[in-house]
């Protein structure tokens, strides 16, 4: 089982990424973090994440670190790395010293990056505009009660087309807001999503033979 933390991040960051290409409209700023993914670039970046309860006002924190490429990711989130490489699942958990490792399917992952890079469906309506600083402020929103988010807000820097933060509202009022700390693309090795765990960790292993 995956923590809240690290589950309201997915539905949160990787949903937002998730709908950018469904969107009705052009978005300069979208299709440069795009292209950075295509180009074989690693966004790694710190996080700081809150999940806001609509009826309750209850939030969650988290923190840590991630790594999202054109057909992986690793989320590091206190005790927990999520490592998907795009065919194997790697869930491990330092508490209980346990690896859990699963087939990995993207067309049943609404947050795979394959997702953000060759989306077709328009579902989202997008409008772009710069923010007083200078970086741009992307909105997307969608009239459909059946599309994943409301609305997703995105602030991409203008230096270098990373995302500096990310909110989304779902259709139920939940809302995830990611803030992304020395965020920059680097260019993606195989190394880089290694998922090193001790020897005497115990693993479950799910795959199908």
């Amino acid at each position: 089982m995956i923590k809240i933390g690290t589950a309201v991040f997915l539905f949160g960051f990787m949903g937002a990424l998730t709908v950018a290409p469904r969107a009705q409209n052009d978005s300069p700023a979208l299709d440069a973090i795009k292209s950075n993914l295509l180009a074989g670039k690693v966004f790694k970046a710190k996080l700081d994440n809150k999940f806001i309860d609509p009826t309750t006002k209850d939030t969650v924190h988290t923190s840590g670190e991630i790594w999202i490429g054109k057909n992986e990711y690793k989320i590091h989130m206190n005790d927990r790395y999520i490592v998907v490489d795009g065919k194997v699942s790697r869930v491990y958990s330092a508490q209980k010293n346990q690896l859990i490792i699963s087939n990995y399917d993207p067309n049943e992952d609404d947050y795979a990056p394959s997702h953000f890079l060759a989306g077709t469906q328009k579902e989202y309506m997008v409008r772009q505009q710069k923010s007083p600083d200078g970086n741009y402020h992307v909105v997307l929103f969608s009239r459909d009660p059946f599309s994943l988010f409301k609305q997703v807000d995105i602030m991409v820097d203008k230096k270098n087309d990373t995302p500096l933060w990310v909110k989304s509202v779902d259709q139920t009022g939940n809302i995830t807001i990611s803030r992304f700390n020395d965020g920059a693309y680097v260019m993606g090795t195989s190394e880089m999503f290694d998922l090193k765990y001790p020897p005497n960790a115990h693993i479950v292993d799910l795959r199908k033979e």
